[in-house]
């Protein structure tokens, strides 16, 4: 029984290490997409400016 729950105990501690350090690249990877959207916005944005 002890045994199940060192592993249970392991299993959990390892998900949530993993779980923070995906957390971290997750959030840099949504702030770089984020801001290559705005760009992309701000570059069709100014292209309409232009042509009229």
């Amino acid at each position: 029984m002890t045994i199940v729950m060192l592993g249970v105990i392991a299993v959990g501690l390892y998900i949530w290490v993993m779980r923070k350090r995906y957390a971290e690249s997750f959030k840099d990877e949504m702030a770089r997409t984020q801001a290559e959207r705005c760009a992309r916005r701000e570059e069709a944005e100014r292209l309409r400016n232009k042509d009229s």
